[in-house]
């Protein structure tokens, strides 16, 4: 007899993406750790920070800036797994009944947050799960604009590591030397800077 399993979760996710006011870290900041004292690498400084911050969010999963998320997730499962984190505020889980049905509205006190989950109290997301599944609305980020005095400074010291070494490296650097060559490191997240913002890091990262 052949066993019904079922299938992975399909998901989307639509975000509500405005580039911050600021940065979390300034470019005088970056000058001061890089030791620079012109203006002519002003522009590319700037631009490295914004890649560095980007770089951490995508590593350890977690936004600095908040932004709004919706989330679809089909339904029938035990718990509903949150992409972006850290959430701030849930605005609503819904669900439709049928495909052509009006979405529904769970009521809040019916399921509890924990980490970087969803559950039920009934142990199990039931309501829409012959249906189109659910849509989950919520904000994710540590703060509502990441200026240099509100960022964790644990962050900024991995943001300002990772910039020293893309600016002072523009290409591929030799790691190690073996019996055949060079090897080549492409991932400048080892070692100390995984370990800053590794504390941080959601369980879905890449840690």
């Amino acid at each position: 007899m052949q066993r019904l399993t079922e299938s992975v979760p399909l998901q989307y996710i639509t975000v509500s993406e405005v580039e911050p006011t600021y940065e979390p870290v300034t470019v005088t900041e970056a000058k001061n750790y890089l030791k620079v004292d012109d203006s002519t690498d002003d522009t590319l400084i700037a631009q490295l920070i914004k890649t560095s911050r980007r770089m951490i969010e995508t590593h350890a999963n977690i936004k600095f800036h908040r932004r709004s998320i919706t989330q679809k997730q089909t339904g029938g499962l035990e718990t509903l797994d949150a992409m972006r984190l850290p959430i701030h505020a849930v605005s609503s889980i819904t669900y439709a009944k049928d495909f052509d049905s009006t979405p529904e509205t769970i009521d809040a006190s019916k399921y509890r947050f924990v980490h970087d989950r969803f559950f039920h109290e009934a142990g199990r997301f039931v309501e829409g799960r012959f249906a189109d599944g659910y849509v989950i609305t919520y904000t994710a980020g540590l703060v509502a604009d990441a200026t240099p005095s509100t960022l964790n400074n644990d962050f900024k010291t991995a943001i300002l590591r990772i910039l020293a070494f893309l600016y002072e490296n523009r290409q591929e650097y030799a790691q190690g030397w073996n019996e055949q060559g060079f090897s080549i490191n492409y991932d400048i997240m080892k070692g100390e800077i995984n370990r800053i913002i590794n504390p941080y890091a959601s369980a879905k990262g890449i840690f």
